[in-house]
């Protein structure tokens, strides 16, 4: 079995959705997978990885666990890229069907008396609305330089909170402040409540 090495250093933001274009790229890549193309599987990690994570994290208690699964799915993704069906759905649908089950699976290994029942497992919902991005850009430039930097890095960059903080050199607690700041200042921008 061959070795791949996953590059992490490119992201997207959670909830983003590839333009139709993309999707067929995604698809395309799929092909290659399925093909046993290492390059392939590189580049599909490189456009899907940062939404699979965070759709990971959502369901999971920690980022390490999270990060594990990311890897199980990743190497399912390697192994069954052949059983995508385009007419089915799309690929980013079919990985994050991909991700719930390995999260259900690893539940059940760790927690077997363990109710599944009323967890959420859909993965973020696109934008309603086309005017989104346009509001969270516009809602972007009343933050400070750091809270902008905070937000980029920790959702749109896929790091954890602690390597956000370990990157800006800040104390933990500071980079949670400030990006509970800053996320209160979108929702106020963009006409939401925070949670």
């Amino acid at each position: 079995m061959q070795c791949v090495e996953f590059r992490t250093d490119v992201s997207f933001p959670a909830g983003w959705v590839p333009p139709p274009d993309e999707r067929q790229v995604a698809e395309r890549l799929l092909r290659r997978i399925a093909e046993r193309d290492p390059a392939a599987l590189e580049d599909f990690y490189r456009l899907s990885s940062a939404r699979a994570l965070g759709f990971l994290r959502q369901l999971c208690k920690s980022s390490e666990q999270a990060e594990d699964l990311l890897q199980e799915v990743f190497l399912a993704v390697w192994r069954k890229a052949a059983s995508y069906d385009p007419s089915r759905g799309d690929a980013m649908g079919w990985l994050f069907s991909i991700c719930r089950h390995k999260f259900i699976d690893s539940r059940r290994r760790h927690h077997p008396t363990a109710e599944l029942d009323g967890m959420a497992f859909d993965p973020p919902a696109p934008a309603v609305s086309h005017d989104l991005p346009i509001l969270l850009d516009k809602a972007m430039r009343i933050l400070s330089g750091p809270e902008r930097e905070a937000l980029r890095l920790a959702y749109y960059g896929g790091l954890t909170y602690e390597e956000t903080a370990l990157h800006l050199a800040l104390p933990l607690g500071t980079l949670k402040s400030r990006i509970r700041m800053a996320m209160r200042k979108i929702a106020a921008e963009i006409g939401e409540h925070p949670a």
